[in-house]
């Protein structure tokens, strides 16, 4: 109920009470309904309480995805018993003493998910990760590593309203252990095969050394802006296509230049044997060495025709052997009999015998027919005029050579030469043409790369706009100039991870004094010179020797160089009318700027490790705890942290108070702030216990 003075009846002046029950006030308190949970929302009522004249319904929508539990069986921190721990989808607070074992709850979480890419630029904390999640193992006095060969961990989240169990078992590190994915079905838990599930279960992971180190070098946002814009994504997909085609079209192009290598020497040798038929031409030869062919290609019909004529009699000659066939011995018949078949044999005998002598006389006669073929064309007019046609080349020929004109007898040879070497170059004259289309293919993914790199940065600057609208910091993001990103280009261009400082300082003055993308091809052109033997002063003898030893497919790189954006964060001082790099911030400005970066956007959950340690009390209560409580709205978060600023004006809907006087890893109390267990341990661990609280406050009023 919202108004006292509800109407008798609808449209009724008179006081009554048609109206109850017709609107409603939410009012956030513990799963336990009690006064002091009244009180604690009227003492932030902003936040928890809400009525249906806002959109009362949205206070109990919960994210997407939400991380429901943890428990941790069997490791060194936690012992044998089952360890478990619940959170809510809103914000959540861990609490408790120094070695109470809160960070270890986030550092499982990394683990089981694997998610440590985050981490790749922190070589301390990758090892600190390292150690603490593996396999147990005892160096000296020291112990490191959590597990032995029972201990699991299992996760439970809350995915698009469905309820997931991920379990990690025989663990030995991030990288090395069983994980079983199972999904709540009815009632039943359903094995999940699909290794790229934990793939889509996004979410952010932060400790105090981290969000330092980015505030040292903003670019690192670069991912987080990334991994909150989808768009983003696909456009480096489409972007690393282009990159594919590209680099194909490059090895390509190089297969048909290897082919073409030759082409200008074959035109040469072509030019070449034209002079020297263009030169016999001249003298006079062409027409008696064209009779000369022709009667050679005459006289060859009429040899092959001989040549049939003998095959014809070889082959009748071998059948010759044929006619002498064995009879049948006389013995083998009856005696009655055998007097008429032997005579009868006889004859046959003797005919076949006379017709072998007819065949001899056949192939006398077909030898003759070829010798009389021979003897008429020896004397013919044919052979005479083809004698003639020899005399007169050859008369030919000896007064040429009396000239000093060679290869005579070779200028069919050339003419074949030429033909054939002919065929060669329109063979390579296609390949040419497709040279030609492919360098403009490359060229096109070339303009794709680059135009998709611009609308990943307009996407990433909308994003900043829309989103980053703190008054007390500033994100730009400055199109392909991003320094740390062109070091590292470049040396995995050259192969060298290490040197050449001065020469990359070069590089980079030349390429970021100005428009970078008309200067990075000023800097693409000193590789090339290099390469090529035509020398660039700009660099040193050693990285031009660097350069020259860049394969192939290193130049090819080459051509997509750019440098990844740059993102610059700028705060406003307290008092202050204008921005400032935060490069001159102190480390607790650095650390505000970037969380509340990192507060300012997202759906998916966001850990954090003790984030306020570089922060005073002051730059808590007055950024972060209204980042926090704004950013609860739309994603879970998960913070570990010694201030009490966080928990209690966070407004933290569960906070979680460790045991730090247990053997193992345990939880003391878990709840609300309205619960007494709860705020008396938020005395005394974050405020010094209840008598210290109340001595500043009363030294306070004294003040």
């Amino acid at each position: 109920m919202t108004f006292s003075d509800n109407p008798h009846e609808p449209k009724n002046s008179k006081h009554g009470l048609n109206g109850i029950g017709s609107r409603f006030t939410f009012i956030k308190m513990d799963e336990t309904p009690s006064l002091e949970g009244l009180r604690q929302a009227f003492l932030l009522p902003s936040h928890r309480v809400v009525n249906d004249f806002n959109d009362a319904t949205s206070v109990t929508d919960k994210p997407e995805f939400w991380i429901k539990s943890i428990t941790i069986t069997n490791t060194t921190l936690t012992g044998t018993e089952p360890f478990k721990i619940g959170f809510n989808p809103q914000l959540n607070a861990i609490i408790g003493g120094r070695g109470s074992g809160k960070s270890s709850i986030l550092r499982f979480i990394r683990g089981v998910f694997n998610r440590t890419s985050n981490l790749e630029n922190f070589a301390d904390l990758v090892k600190e990760h390292n150690s603490f999640y593996k396999t147990n193992e005892v160096r000296g006095t020291e112990s490191i590593g959590m597990f032995n060969d029972v201990s699991t961990i299992e996760v439970e989240f809350v995915r698009k309203d469905f309820l997931y169990r991920v379990k990690a078992s025989k663990i030995n590190s991030s990288f090395n252990q069983t994980i079983k994915i199972h999904k709540l079905v009815e009632g039943v838990w359903v094995e999940i095969e699909d290794e790229e599930f934990l793939n889509f279960l996004e979410f952010e992971q932060y400790s105090q050394k981290q969000i330092f180190e980015i505030s040292k070098d903003p670019n690192a946002l670069l991912d987080r802006i990334d991994l909150n814009v989808e768009e983003i994504s696909q456009l480096k997909d489409k972007r690393e296509v282009a990159k594919e085609n590209f680099l194909k079209s490059c090895s390509t192009i190089r297969t048909h230049q290897v082919s073409l290598k030759s082409r200008l020497k074959l035109i040469t040798d072509i030019d070449d044997l034209k002079k020297k038929l263009e030169t016999l031409d001249k003298a006079g030869i062409k027409e008696l060495m064209a009779e000369k062919k022709a009667f050679a290609e005459e006289e060859k019909l009429l040899n092959d025709y001989k040549e049939q004529i003998q095959v014809l009699v070889n082959q009748l000659d071998g059948l010759k052997t044929e006619f002498d066939i064995e009879q049948p011995d006389e013995v083998s018949f009856s005696e009655s009999n055998r007097e008429e078949i032997k005579t009868t044999l006889s004859e046959v005998k003797e005919a076949l015998s006379t017709k072998a002598t007819e065949y001899e006389a056949l192939i006398t006669s077909i030898l003759q027919i070829k010798t009389d073929l021979e003897t008429k064309l020896t004397s013919s007019q044919w052979k005479q005029a083809y004698t003639t046609a020899i005399t007169n080349y050859n008369v030919k020929k000896a007064e040429l050579e009396g000239e000093g004109v060679e290869n005579i007898d070779q200028y069919e040879a050339i003419s074949k030469d030429i033909e054939v070497k002919e065929e060669e170059l329109i063979a390579l004259d296609i390949i040419k043409g497709k040279e030609r289309l492919e360098r403009m293919e490359r060229a096109k993914y070339q303009e794709e790369f680059v135009q998709l790199s611009k609308d990943i940065t307009d996407k990433r600057k909308t994003f900043i706009d829309d989103n980053i609208t703190d008054d007390k910091i500033r994100v730009k993001i400055k199109p392909f100039r991003n320094q740390t990103s062109f070091e590292l280009q470049v040396r995995k261009i050259i192969g060298k991870d290490t040197s050449f400082e001065e020469d990359i300082k070069k590089l980079k003055e030349l390429c970021f004094q100005g428009n970078v993308e008309q200067k990075i091809k000023e800097v693409k052109d000193v590789f090339r010179k290099n390469y090529f033997d035509d020398n660039a002063d700009i660099v040193g003898g050693h990285f031009k020797n660097a350069v020259k030893s860049i394969t192939d497919s290193g130049m090819d790189e080459l051509e997509l160089f750019m440098p990844e954006d740059e993102v610059v964060v700028e705060y406003k001082p307290e008092n202050a009318i204008t921005f400032k790099s935060l490069s001159t911030a102190s480390a607790g400005q650095r650390t505000t700027a970037i969380l509340t970066f990192l507060l300012s956007f997202g759906t998916i959950p966001l850990l954090l490790d003790q984030p306020e340690d570089d922060l005073d009390n002051r730059l808590v209560y007055d950024l972060i705890v209204d980042r926090l409580k704004v950013a609860k709205g739309s994603r879970q978060i998960i913070v570990v942290t010694h201030n009490a600023n966080i928990p209690v004006n966070g407004d933290a809907e569960y906070i979680i108070s460790m045991d730090s006087e247990s053997q193992f890893t345990s939880v003391l109390h878990s709840g609300t702030v309205e619960r007494e267990e709860i705020k008396k341990e938020i005395c005394d661990v974050m405020e010094g216990s209840e008598k210290a609280f109340k001595m500043r406050s009363d030294r306070y009023k004294l003040i």
